[in-house]
């Protein structure tokens, strides 16, 4: 996949502007989202090992995902220093964030990130999870994995309400 640097950030997103629409907007369905929290904002919580041991994200890592739908059917996942969750950063997604769709595919809610695929940050690729929403706690595996991630919601302030997503 061909891919370009998101304004002066380390990110990469798809060279080609209509990925998204021609790989999967036009693609899958975009129905029953009703669970979805759109001024919300679902911060990873905890990690799920492939022994089902449950570790908090909180405490164990500097960094945190965490993921923003959009009502157009985008999302973003934003990575910001744990000690930012309780006062977060502005979340833009035309400047930070790695860009993704989420959609219905064989009855499964599937989110497709284009995201590193290596550990030196050089290679990106998409990877796909399934998720399920269940109250104010979305859980994330991803395909070809043991792990799962637990995310809680987290209402967002009026000034982070105001970005779109347009990918």
């Amino acid at each position: 996949m061909k891919t370009k640097r998101l304004n002066n950030s380390y990110i990469q997103i798809p060279l080609d502007d209509s990925f998204f629409i021609n790989n999967y907007k036009n693609l899958y369905k975009k129905e029953n989202t009703s669970k979805i929290d759109y001024e919300s904002i679902y911060i990873e919580a905890y990690a799920i090992d492939y022994r089902g041991e449950m570790h908090d994200s909180r405490k164990n890592n500097s960094f945190i995902g965490a993921l923003k739908f959009y009502q157009n059917n985008c999302i973003n996942n934003f990575v910001f220093n744990r000690d930012s969750i309780k006062k977060l950063p502005l979340l833009d997604p035309s400047k930070v964030g790695y860009r993704g769709v989420y959609y219905f595919k064989e009855n499964k809610q599937i989110i497709s990130l284009v995201v590193p695929i290596t550990q030196n940050r050089k290679s990106y690729g998409v990877k796909d999870y399934e998720f399920t929403i269940k109250g104010d706690t979305l859980t994330l595996k991803q395909k070809k994995s043991f792990f799962k991630y637990v995310y809680l919601k987290q209402k967002l302030s009026k000034e982070n309400l105001k970005f779109r997503a347009d990918w």
